[in-house]
C-alpha cells in the first residue's frame, strides 16, 4: 500500500521551497524551489504579492507531478518568516506590494510607538526586545502616516503566511506562533494586545482569527486544485513561524534542550516557562510564543554564522570545496588556532564589539589557511557560549544541544562547539528543520500522527565535551572579550573614508 504524503511550503525572503514528505519524516522525498527578486531601493524592500502566489503554484505543481496519484497528498502546511506585511481589501485583493520584513522605512514609527507604550512594557508583553522598522505594528503606523489611501482601504492586515493560506482556502486565520513577533501580540494573554493596536490605529477586526498550529484550516479551493493538480479535499493545516517550526522538529519543546542553527546566521532557541527579566547590562533575550501551547521560546541571534566560513572559503580561493575541505584544513591545527584570534562578526553584532568589523589578530609568518579556518570556528563557538550564558540568565539551562543547518555538517566545527560550550551536542540528520516542523504539524492536523508525537532526528553520534580543553578555550574567550571591549571604543570610525584632500586633512 502506498504511503500517505504531505507537502510543506517554506517561504523565505528570496526563495520559496516546497518539500514532499512521507509519514516517517526521515527526509524529504522531493524538493522544489523557486527564487524571486526583491524590489528594493532607499530602504524600501517589497515584493508583489502575486509573485508569492505564482511561486506557490509553481512548486506545488512540480511536486504533485512527482506523485503518481494526487490523492496520496493529504495535506499542505506553510512556514514563513514572521514580519512581512500585506494589506488586503474585503475580497482579499492586495492593496499594493508586500512590505518585506527587511524594509527599514518604519524605524521612526517604531521609535514613537515604543516611547508611547513604554519600552519595558513592550518587551514584557510581546517578547520583542526592541521595536524596529521590521515589526508589522510599526509598518501599519507607517502606512497610516505615508499612504493613507492604502491604510484606510485595508480591511485586513495579513502576514505572508496568512495571505498564502487565505489564497489557498478562502479562510483568513493565523496562529499565535506566527503573530508573536508582530509587536501587537500579547504573549502572556495569548491574544492581540489592544494597547498596541490602538497606538498604531488597527482594529481587532482587521487581524485574522487565531487558531492553534497543527489544526485544519480548510480544503484547498477548487481553483487551486485545477492549476496545481492537487486532489479535491486536500486540506491546509495551520503552520508556524520558521524558527518555532524548527524548534519543534529539533525536539525543543521542554526544558534541558536547545536548538542551534548553523545557517547564514547563528541562532539558538530554548524553551521558557516565564517571561525573563532583562539582563543587568540591559540586554533583552527575545522570546516567542512557541508552537506548543503555554510555552515560550527564547531566542538569541548572531547575524553571521556559517556565512563567515563561506566568506573565508571564497577568500582562500576554494570556491568549489565544501565543509569537508575546510575540516581538513582545521583538523591539523591544535585547539587555540596557533594564537590566531578571529572576530567573526562580519555584520553588525550586539556583543562584544558593537559595530566593530571582523578581523584576525595574532597572525604571524607561520599562519596558514587552517589557522584562519579554525580561528573562525572557535570564534563562532565563543559567541555561542555567550549566547547560551544569556539564555541561562533568562532561565534556560540546556543540558543537550541539537544542531542543524549547513554548518552542522562540519564535524570539526561541531566538536569545537561542544568543547567550548561544555555541553553534549548532537548534529541532527535533518537539514530542513523548519520544513520538518511544518510537516509534523501537517501530520498532526491530518490525523496521520497523534498530536504531540514528535520526531527523532538525532541519527548522528552524540559529541561530548573534552574537559582537558577547558582551560585553553576559557583563555581564548577571555582574550576575545578583552579585544572586543577595546574595539568597541574605536568603532565606528569617526574619520571619513573618502580619499579627498579635505578628508585626509582631518
Amino acid at each position: 500500500m502506498e504511503q500517505d504524503l504531505v507537502i510543506t511550503i517554506d517561504i523565505g525572503t528570496t526563495t520559496i521551497k516546497a518539500c514532499l514528505w512521507g509519514t516517517s519524516l526521515e527526509a524529504p522525498l522531493a524538493v522544489r524551489s523557486i527564487e524571486y527578486a526583491l524590489d528594493a531601493a532607499d530602504g524600501r524592500i517589497e515584493v508583489a504579492p502575486e509573485v508569492y502566489l505564482d511561486a506557490v503554484r509553481g512548486v506545488l505543481g512540480a511536486l504533485v507531478g512527482e506523485v503518481g496519484s494526487a490523492e496520496r497528498i493529504r495535506a499542505v502546511c506553510c512556514t514563513t518568516q514572521g514580519e512581512t506585511l500585506i494589506a488586503v481589501d474585503a475580497d482579499g485583493t492586495p492593496l499594493g506590494n508586500a512590505i518585506v520584513w527587511l524594509d527599514s522605512r518604519a524605524g521612526s514609527d517604531a521609535a514613537r510607538l515604543e516611547e508611547h507604550l513604554g519600552s519595558e512594557r513592550v518587551y514584557r508583553t510581546t517578547g520583542v526586545a526592541r521595536l524596529t522598522g521590521a515589526v508589522p505594528v510599526a509598518k501599519v503606523a507607517m502606512l497610516r502616516r505615508t499612504d493613507p489611501a492604502r491604510y484606510h482601504g485595508a480591511v485586513r492586515f495579513l502576514l505572508l503566511e496568512d495571505f498564502v493560506v487565505s489564497a489557498l482556502t478562502g479562510r483568513t486565520v493565523t496562529t499565535p506562533s506566527l503573530q508573536t513577533s508582530t509587536g501587537w501580540f500579547d504573549v502572556g494573554a495569548d491574544d492581540y494586545w489592544d494597547a498596541a493596536l490602538r497606538a498604531a490605529g488597527i482594529a481587532r477586526e482587521q487581524l485574522p482569527d487565531l487558531v492553534e498550529s497543527g489544526t485544519t484550516v480548510g480544503a484547498v479551493l477548487p481553483s487551486w486544485c485545477r492549476v496545481t493538480g492537487l486532489a479535491d479535499g486536500t486540506v491546509v493545516i495551520a503552520g508556524a513561524m520558521d524558527q518555532t517550526a524548527a524548534a519543534l522538529a529539533a525536539g525543543v519543546t521542554g526544558p534541558g534542550v536547545a536548538n542551534v542553527t548553523f545557517g547564514t546566521a547563528l541562532t539558538v532557541t530554548a524553551t521558557l516557562d516565564v517571561v525573563p527579566e532583562p539582563h543587568p547590562d540591559g540586554h533583552r533575550t527575545t522570546f516567542y510564543r512557541h508552537v506548543v501551547p503555554q510555552r515560550l521560546l527564547a531566542i538569541e541571534f548572531l547575524p553571521t554564522g556559517a556565512v563567515v566560513l563561506r566568506w573565508l572559503r571564497d577568500l582562500l580561493g576554494r570556491e568549489r570545496h565544501d565543509y569537508a575541505d575546510l575540516d581538513a584544513l582545521a583538523e591539523v591545527v591544535a585547539p587555540g588556532a596557533g594564537g590566531v584570534l578571529a572576530l567573526a562578526h562580519l555584520a553588525s553584532a550586539a556583543d562584544p564589539a558593537g559595530d566593530a568589523p571582523g578581523g584576525f589578530l595574532g597572525v604571524g609568518m607561520d599562519t596558514g589557511p587552517g589557522h584562519l579556518v579554525r580561528g573562525v570556528m572557535e570564534a563562532t563557538a565563543f559567541e555561542l557560549h555567550t549566547m547560551l550564558g544569556r539564555l541561562a540568565d533568562a532561565g534556560c539551562r540546556p543540558e543537550d544541544l541539537r544542531t542543524s543547518g549547513g554548518g552542522a555538517r562540519s564535524g570539526v566545527w561541531q566538536r569545537i562547539t561542544a568543547d567550548v560550550c561544555g555541553i553534549p551536542l548532537t548534529p541532527l540528520t535533518q537539514s530542513e528543520a523548519s520544513s520538518a516542523g511544518a510537516a509534523l504539524l501537517a501530520l498532526w492536523g491530518s490525523g496521520l500522527r497523534h498530536r504531540g508525537q514528535g520526531l527523532d532526528l538525532s541519527g548522528s553520534p552524540r559529541l561530548h565535551p573534552d574537559p582537558s580543553l577547558r582551560e585553553t578555550y576559557d583563555r581564548g574567550m577571555r582574550r576575545s572579550a578583552r579585544v572586543g571591549a577595546a574595539l568597541a571604543a574605536a568603532w565606528p570610525d569617526p574619520l571619513p573614508l573618502d580619499p579627498t584632500p579635505e578628508g585626509r586633512s582631518r
